[in-house]
């Protein structure tokens, strides 16, 4: 494998720790890859018989931590929200899945991209914040002697995604054009959005937090254009215009590699732009409700967006094949 590449804003992310109001150690099942596991066999002291004892090890599923209590809590997560093993041990006894959170990894012939996963409240932020065009970067620069040559689907799939970033980044049309001319790239139909059947279609797939139903309400409010209006005049007023072109960004960044090498590259690319007029239309709704739209709730929307949707694969196959 050659270099690893990430987005431009990805070196300035940094686990917020006891901070975060949704920590990933809870209400999550954390499997313990087999390096951590004969790791955890030789720990030390107190924490060592405690992970003997948090480990489950049944031969009918992946050895993974006991989660603890109503809420789920992983048990080396204390009462501050800090991680025991890290206090105790140190971040080199963290398993895989605990040190890659929130990352996600696609992989290519000759390189290996990584991205930040937006069910993590600072990883979203990180993202709508970042005022700067979004470029891909070369994070490390070894081995570049390994690469392999791209397939001929690998060429096709960066020159159309080159060709759609540089879409995105056309100062001269707003985001509703924008997205027409993504769309036009890849040759989708028109769509005529109806805002209640896409909620609807929402709530029928695979649902983890009661407050996804009431965050998909929002969906059924009918807004007139004026109103959408006013609500992009409040963006650009306070200069947030860019946390949906980002947004559009992360989608196409995240979910169109896996349609390299079979047919649902275009419904990736309505997978992505449909999600991002559904946050729009949701954050216009709240604004109109509320005479207000923090980037403090835009983040907990698209928290909430992606742990739900994204984090699915159940539910991402449900909309592929509605979008198809």
């Amino acid at each position: 494998m050659g270099r690893v590449y990430v987005p431009s804003f990805y070196p300035d992310f940094c686990c917020i720790a006891d901070k975060c109001r949704h920590s990933c150690c809870i209400g999550w099942e954390i499997d313990i890859d087999k390096d951590s596991l004969e790791r955890y066999k030789r720990a030390p002291g107190p924490l060592g018989m405690k992970l003997a004892r948090m480990i489950s090890r049944s031969s009918q599923e992946a050895p993974h931590f006991l989660l603890q209590g109503k809420e789920e809590r992983c048990p080396f997560l204390t009462d501050t929200n800090l991680c025991e093993l890290i206090l105790g041990l140190g971040e080199d006894y963290l398993c895989q899945i605990c040190r890659d959170h929130p990352r996600f990894r696609n992989f290519y012939s000759d390189r290996e991209e990584i991205g930040l996963g937006l069910c993590c409240e600072e990883a979203a932020r990180l993202l709508l914040s970042f005022e700067d065009p979004i470029r891909i970067v070369p994070l490390e620069t070894e081995n570049t002697s390994d690469e392999e040559p791209l397939e001929p689907e690998e060429e096709d799939f960066f020159s159309l995604r080159d060709k759609l970033f540089h879409l995105l980044e056309d100062r001269t049309a707003d985001l509703s054009e924008k997205i027409d001319a993504i769309e036009n790239e890849v040759d989708l139909p028109m769509l005529s959005l109806d805002y209640p059947s896409l909620g609807r279609l929402l709530m029928d797939l695979e649902r983890l937090d009661p407050s996804w139903e009431n965050a998909l309400d929002l969906l059924n409010t009918s807004l007139s254009k004026e109103a959408i209006e006013s609500f992009r005049s409040c963006l650009k007023d306070a200069n947030r215009e860019k946390e949906y072109e980002n947004l559009l960004w992360y989608f196409l960044y995240r979910h169109l590699p896996d349609g390299i090498f079979d047919e649902s590259l275009p419904s990736r690319v309505r997978l992505a732009t449909i999600s991002t007029r559904i946050l729009l239309y949701m954050g216009a709704v709240s604004y109109t409700k509320n005479g207000s739209f923090t980037l403090s709730e835009q983040v907990e929307l698209v928290r909430m967006f992606s742990s739900e949707i994204e984090y699915s694969e159940e539910n991402i196959s449900s909309l592929l094949a509605a979008f198809a």
